[in-house]
């Protein structure tokens, strides 16, 4: 049913409001999903072990279900305002600390404390630098002339751009928000050209890489071991999703529709939800995976490192790249698994729309990034496409053609009439060199020469 129908019968004002009944039921996305995953693992799956390949690690027997996962407790933990930046002077730590605090309830409660060590991170890297080159008692007393000797030097070190915007960025909230409490502060510290970024290329796996990594993950679904089972799970969650680092970590047992195929993805970038699919690997990983803990309370964590402790973000990425290493690819973190599903999928004919909503982007231009055309798909689409052209067009005719049966054997195969009485008022046309004087002719050399008459 087109949503502008179930937007009028559910009594909808705006179609904003339909569409967030709808969430998963895109049936669009999930099929091209499907058709794109199915190309990517079918060479993979003719390589598996599950296809009678030796494993180096014999498999051992079942092991008994652990018990019941428990929630961790969180842990007692220092106040931001007890541990940060004690060096600095008061009146730098307060306006931080205020900004910081404010922000907070802009991000996900999971996210709060590390967003905020991190943007307190940036404000104290560049205090620290100001201080020692400048001493400065106020607010007021920082000009552009220190904001640009930042850039200067930052630059002179060879740090990228996106590193200088995350201190400037952050910089500039606090001076705004002084600003706004009636600090003297001028409009022209804001009005600092930053470094532009080049365009980096996606860092996305290479098919060999992909392929090797795929199957030495592959082999551990046929391993019947604890560690064997959490590790495939969570990897091909990772890998053919897209989801990012801390989606991954933030999943609750309640996000899981095993059934249905999806993951719903709560507050993810931009506090937007979204869901995502499964491919059959990965819903096979899931299901070895679940079968060894019993089915704990739906907001209890999706995936667990041992009994009790869920997944943190360290010891992923630390896992990942000892997986990488055992299998021959070096450098393999969460967000190259990214890159490299929404270049496999896009080079396997997922139109960019769905990649787009499957990615979670709000601006196509981010998906393009991601995703990297390889030139041989480029060359297949080409052909095929010009194979399609190239039927639809008449093949040439080297036998001659009488001059009085050319234009009506060409209004026979284009399924055009022309009737005696439609151009009697054109005696002549003259166009290109020719001086026609049949009203039937002139009707059909006027139809096909009016652009160049133009001219």
């Amino acid at each position: 049913m087109p949503v502008t129908i179930l937007s009028k019968l559910l009594g909808h004002a705006y179609l904003s409001t339909t569409q967030l009944y709808l969430t998963g039921a895109d049936p669009q996305v999930r099929h091209d999903y499907a058709v794109a995953m199915a190309r990517w693992e079918a060479p993979q799956l003719q390589h598996s072990p599950a296809a009678g390949e030796p494993l180096a690690p014999p498999p051992c027997s079942s092991p008994p279900p652990p018990a019941a996962p428990a929630r961790r407790t969180p842990t007692s933990r220092p106040e931001l305002a007890d541990t940060w930046a004690l060096t600095l002077p008061a009146w730098v730590r307060d306006a931080c600390l205020v900004w910081v605090r404010q922000q907070a309830h802009n991000w996900k409660p999971s996210q709060r404390r590390r967003h905020s060590h991190r943007q307190l991170r940036a404000l104290a890297l560049f205090w620290t630098w100001q201080l020692a080159r400048r001493p400065v008692s106020g607010w007021v007393e920082l000009t552009r002339a220190d904001l640009l000797a930042y850039l200067d030097e930052r630059i002179a070190a060879g740090r990228a751009p996106s590193t200088m915007k995350n201190v400037l960025y952050p910089l500039w909230n606090v001076l705004r928000l002084c600003q706004a409490q009636g600090d003297p502060i001028p409009d022209s510290i804001f009005r600092v050209d930053l470094p532009k970024e080049r365009e980096v290329a996606p860092r996305h796996l290479s098919e060999t890489e992909a392929a090797q990594l795929e199957r030495h993950l592959r082999a551990h679904l046929v391993h019947d071991t604890p560690d064997a089972r959490r590790d495939a799970a969570w990897y091909f969650v990772l890998a053919h999703t897209g989801i990012r680092l801390n989606e991954l970590v933030d999943l609750c047992r309640g996000d899981l529709d095993l059934a249905g195929a999806r993951l719903r993805i709560d507050q993810g970038k931009g506090r937007k939800d979204r869901v995502v699919y499964l491919s059959d690997t990965a819903r096979q990983a899931l299901d070895r995976y679940l079968a060894a803990w019993p089915s704990p309370a739906p907001d209890a964590p999706l995936f667990y490192r041992t009994v009790g402790v869920p997944l943190e973000y360290r010891w992923v990425g630390y896992r990942l790249r000892q997986l990488g290493d055992e299998a021959g690819v070096a450098h393999v973190t969460p967000h190259r698994l990214r890159h490299t599903l929404a270049t496999q999928l896009i080079n396997r004919g997922m139109p960019v729309i769905s990649l787009q909503k499957i990615l979670g982007h709000a601006d196509l231009n981010a998906t393009q990034r991601y995703a990297r055309v390889a030139d041989p798909t480029v060359e297949r689409d080409y052909r095929q496409t010009m194979a399609r052209l190239e039927q639809d067009t008449p093949a040439l005719r080297l036998a001659p053609v009488s001059l009085d049966t050319w234009l009506s054997d060409g209004l026979a195969r284009r399924g055009r009439v022309i009737q005696p009485g439609d151009c009697t008022h054109l005696q002549n046309l003259r166009g290109n060199g020719w001086l026609v004087k049949n009203a039937q002719v002139a009707a059909v050399c006027q139809t096909a020469l009016r652009p160049r008459m133009r001219t």
